[in-house]
């Protein structure tokens, strides 16, 4: 049984995220960024809405960092950032995760963002979370990236 750990975000968690990230999020980065790997991280967590930006441990084990950036208006810009270590669990896993989409929804009407569309990994893991896929562009020649959103009903 999984008993993840949620706790806010602290600067040991960016560093355990920087020694195990998955090759997934190293291609997703070239595929929509010019920003470092560890700028991209840090941007990220500075640039969310801290009540809602979480670390996930499993028996001491960091498996993801996640929150959202607000925009202007009433939308999230969620981001999700897993380690090597979520694999142990994947299954199990993402159920504990949609409660990390809960209060994303009570405080913004729409969440979205992009994916590398090459990630045939996570596209599945978002639509089980509810989102849809919209469509596909390149942000960077010969990189397709897809957008997806998730709406409050």
């Amino acid at each position: 049984m999984v008993n993840p750990v949620y706790s806010s975000i602290l600067e040991q968690d960016i560093l355990d995220y920087l020694v195990d990230v998955r090759e997934i999020e190293r291609d997703e980065l070239d595929a929509t960024s010019s920003l470092t790997l560890e700028e991209a991280v840090r941007e990220s967590v500075a640039n969310s809405d801290v009540e809602i930006s979480r670390a996930v441990r499993v028996d001491g084990e960091l498996m993801c960092l996640f929150g959202v950036s607000p925009t202007d208006t009433n939308i999230g810009i969620p981001w999700f950032l897993a380690t090597n270590a979520i694999h142990k669990y994947n299954k199990s896993f993402i159920k504990h995760i949609k409660i990390g989409i809960i209060p994303m929804l009570d405080k913004y009407d729409l969440l979205y963002n992009i994916i590398d569309s090459r990630n045939t990994t996570t596209t599945p893991w978002l639509r089980m979370l509810g989102f849809t896929m919209l469509h596909e562009f390149e942000m960077k020649k010969g990189y397709p990236v897809t957008l997806f959103e998730l709406r409050r009903t």
